[in-house]
Protein backbone atom coordinates (compact mmCIF):
# COMPACT_ATOMS: atom_id res chain seq x y z
CA UNK A 1 0.00 0.00 0.00
CA UNK A 2 1.19 3.53 -0.69
CA UNK A 3 0.63 5.61 2.44
CA UNK A 4 1.39 9.09 3.70
CA UNK A 5 2.36 9.75 7.30
CA UNK A 6 3.13 12.90 9.19
CA UNK A 7 5.40 13.75 12.06
CA UNK A 8 6.35 16.87 13.97
CA UNK A 9 10.05 17.56 13.51
CA UNK A 10 12.35 18.49 16.34
CA UNK A 11 13.68 21.98 15.66
CA UNK A 12 17.17 22.18 14.18
CA UNK A 13 17.69 18.38 13.99
CA UNK A 14 18.92 16.74 10.79
CA UNK A 15 17.79 13.23 11.78
CA UNK A 16 14.31 12.06 12.74
CA UNK A 17 13.05 8.70 13.97
CA UNK A 18 9.95 7.13 12.42
CA UNK A 19 9.40 4.80 15.41
CA UNK A 20 6.40 6.65 16.83
CA UNK A 21 4.86 7.71 13.50
CA UNK A 22 5.27 4.33 11.76
CA UNK A 23 6.35 1.40 13.92
CA UNK A 24 5.58 -0.95 11.00
CA UNK A 25 8.18 0.83 8.82
CA UNK A 26 11.23 -1.38 9.35
CA UNK A 27 12.90 -1.28 5.90
CA UNK A 28 14.61 1.96 4.82
CA UNK A 29 13.84 1.34 1.14
CA UNK A 30 10.12 1.67 1.90
CA UNK A 31 10.61 5.47 2.20
CA UNK A 32 10.10 7.17 -1.16
CA UNK A 33 9.48 10.88 -0.59
CA UNK A 34 9.81 13.41 2.22
CA UNK A 35 8.39 16.93 2.20
CA UNK A 36 7.24 19.59 4.62
CA UNK A 37 4.53 22.14 5.15
CA UNK A 38 4.76 25.18 7.35
CA UNK A 39 2.13 26.14 9.92
CA UNK A 40 0.05 28.21 7.46
CA UNK A 41 -0.01 25.67 4.61
CA UNK A 42 -3.12 23.62 3.83
CA UNK A 43 -2.38 20.03 2.69
CA UNK A 44 -5.44 20.16 0.41
CA UNK A 45 -3.94 23.10 -1.49
CA UNK A 46 -0.17 22.58 -1.19
CA UNK A 47 1.78 19.47 -2.18
CA UNK A 48 4.53 19.07 0.45
CA UNK A 49 6.64 16.93 -1.89
CA UNK A 50 6.72 19.58 -4.61
CA UNK A 51 6.76 22.80 -2.59
CA UNK A 52 9.45 21.68 -0.13
CA UNK A 53 11.19 18.58 -1.44
CA UNK A 54 13.56 17.25 1.20
CA UNK A 55 16.71 15.38 0.19
CA UNK A 56 18.41 12.80 2.32
CA UNK A 57 18.49 9.08 2.99
CA UNK A 58 16.70 6.66 5.29
CA UNK A 59 18.64 4.19 7.40
CA UNK A 60 17.82 1.54 9.99
CA UNK A 61 19.37 1.17 13.40
CA UNK A 62 18.12 -1.30 15.99
CA UNK A 63 14.83 -1.92 14.18
CA UNK A 64 14.02 1.79 13.84
CA UNK A 65 14.13 3.68 10.54
CA UNK A 66 15.56 7.19 10.67
CA UNK A 67 15.30 10.01 8.14
CA UNK A 68 18.71 11.63 7.69
CA UNK A 69 18.52 14.99 5.94
CA UNK A 70 21.83 16.86 6.26
CA UNK A 71 21.45 20.50 5.32
CA UNK A 72 17.71 20.54 5.99
CA UNK A 73 16.45 21.74 9.37
CA UNK A 74 12.94 22.62 10.43
CA UNK A 75 11.11 24.77 12.91
CA UNK A 76 8.91 23.26 15.61
CA UNK A 77 5.76 24.43 13.78
CA UNK A 78 6.56 22.58 10.53
CA UNK A 79 5.03 19.23 9.65
CA UNK A 80 7.07 16.55 7.90
CA UNK A 81 5.24 14.39 5.35
CA UNK A 82 6.58 10.97 4.39
CA UNK A 83 5.30 8.95 1.45
CA UNK A 84 6.17 5.27 1.86
CA UNK A 85 5.01 1.80 0.97
CA UNK A 86 3.43 -0.30 3.68
CA UNK A 87 2.77 -4.05 3.83
CA UNK A 88 -0.95 -4.55 3.30
CA UNK A 89 -1.25 -6.96 6.24
CA UNK A 90 -0.32 -4.10 8.61
CA UNK A 91 -3.09 -1.90 7.18
CA UNK A 92 -6.17 -3.67 8.56
CA UNK A 93 -8.95 -2.56 10.89
CA UNK A 94 -11.65 -3.84 13.18
CA UNK A 95 -15.24 -3.53 11.94
CA UNK A 96 -15.63 0.08 13.12
CA UNK A 97 -11.95 1.01 13.32
CA UNK A 98 -9.46 2.93 11.25
CA UNK A 99 -7.18 1.31 8.66
CA UNK A 100 -3.77 0.66 10.18
CA UNK A 101 -5.10 0.03 13.69
CA UNK A 102 -4.22 -3.67 13.52
CA UNK A 103 -2.05 -6.12 11.63
CA UNK A 104 -3.91 -8.96 10.00
CA UNK A 105 -7.52 -10.00 10.33
CA UNK A 106 -8.64 -11.37 13.69
CA UNK A 107 -12.42 -11.51 13.54
CA UNK A 108 -14.79 -12.30 10.69
CA UNK A 109 -15.98 -8.67 10.57
CA UNK A 110 -12.45 -7.21 10.34
CA UNK A 111 -11.47 -5.48 7.12
CA UNK A 112 -8.40 -4.83 4.98
CA UNK A 113 -7.78 -2.71 1.91
CA UNK A 114 -6.54 -5.35 -0.56
CA UNK A 115 -9.34 -6.79 -2.64
CA UNK A 116 -10.46 -10.34 -1.97
CA UNK A 117 -9.38 -11.38 -5.48
CA UNK A 118 -5.80 -10.29 -4.87
CA UNK A 119 -5.63 -12.02 -1.51
CA UNK A 120 -7.18 -15.21 -2.90
CA UNK A 121 -4.82 -15.29 -5.87
CA UNK A 122 -1.79 -14.78 -3.62
CA UNK A 123 -3.06 -17.46 -1.20
CA UNK A 124 -3.43 -19.94 -4.07
CA UNK A 125 0.09 -19.14 -5.25
CA UNK A 126 1.42 -19.63 -1.72
CA UNK A 127 -0.39 -22.97 -1.45
CA UNK A 128 1.32 -24.22 -4.60
CA UNK A 129 4.71 -23.25 -3.20
CA UNK A 130 4.22 -24.43 0.39
CA UNK A 131 2.60 -27.82 -0.13
CA UNK A 132 4.12 -29.23 -3.31
CA UNK A 133 3.88 -32.83 -2.10
CA UNK A 134 0.10 -32.74 -1.86
CA UNK A 135 -0.12 -30.77 -5.06
CA UNK A 136 2.30 -33.10 -6.82
CA UNK A 137 0.08 -36.04 -6.08
CA UNK A 138 -1.92 -34.63 -8.91
CA UNK A 139 -0.46 -34.75 -12.34
CA UNK A 140 2.72 -32.61 -12.79
CA UNK A 141 1.24 -30.88 -15.79
CA UNK A 142 -1.85 -29.86 -13.81
CA UNK A 143 0.41 -28.44 -11.08
CA UNK A 144 2.44 -26.41 -13.59
CA UNK A 145 -0.72 -25.05 -15.18
CA UNK A 146 -2.18 -24.18 -11.79
CA UNK A 147 1.01 -22.48 -10.70
CA UNK A 148 1.15 -20.45 -13.92
CA UNK A 149 -2.50 -19.39 -13.58
CA UNK A 150 -2.04 -18.43 -9.92
CA UNK A 151 1.10 -16.42 -10.76
CA UNK A 152 -0.68 -14.58 -13.60
CA UNK A 153 -3.68 -13.75 -11.40
CA UNK A 154 -1.43 -12.55 -8.58
CA UNK A 155 0.59 -10.36 -10.98
CA UNK A 156 -2.61 -8.90 -12.45
CA UNK A 157 -3.98 -7.96 -9.04
CA UNK A 158 -0.55 -6.75 -7.92
CA UNK A 159 -0.55 -4.27 -10.82
CA UNK A 160 -4.11 -3.20 -10.05
CA UNK A 161 -3.53 -2.58 -6.34
CA UNK A 162 0.12 -1.54 -6.11
CA UNK A 163 1.40 1.03 -8.56
CA UNK A 164 4.95 2.01 -7.61
CA UNK A 165 5.59 3.35 -11.11
CA UNK A 166 3.55 6.42 -10.02
CA UNK A 167 5.72 6.83 -6.94
CA UNK A 168 8.98 8.60 -7.78
CA UNK A 169 11.78 8.12 -5.25
CA UNK A 170 12.94 11.63 -4.31
CA UNK A 171 14.29 11.10 -0.80
CA UNK A 172 17.87 10.62 -1.89
CA UNK A 173 20.90 12.81 -1.22
CA UNK A 174 22.59 14.95 -3.82
CA UNK A 175 25.75 13.44 -5.30
CA UNK A 176 28.78 15.11 -6.82
CA UNK A 177 29.65 14.76 -10.50
CA UNK A 178 33.39 15.03 -9.87
CA UNK A 179 35.48 16.03 -6.89
CA UNK A 180 36.79 19.06 -8.80
CA UNK A 181 33.31 20.31 -9.77
CA UNK A 182 32.19 23.62 -8.30
CA UNK A 183 29.18 23.83 -5.92
CA UNK A 184 26.89 24.00 -8.99
CA UNK A 185 28.14 20.50 -9.86
CA UNK A 186 25.70 18.91 -7.41
CA UNK A 187 22.94 16.93 -9.06
CA UNK A 188 19.99 14.90 -7.90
Amino acid sequence: MIVELTLAPVAQQTRHSLASAAAWLTVPDWVYQVGKLTAGDDRNQVDPYESSRIRGYPDELGGTVYLNHPGFTFSATDTLYVKAIRPAYTFCRAAAGVYGDQSGLTLEADDCVPGAEWVAAAAALEAWYRDPITMEQQHDQLRAQGLARAAMRTARYQKAYFRTQRLQRTFRPYTRLTSAAPQSGWVQ
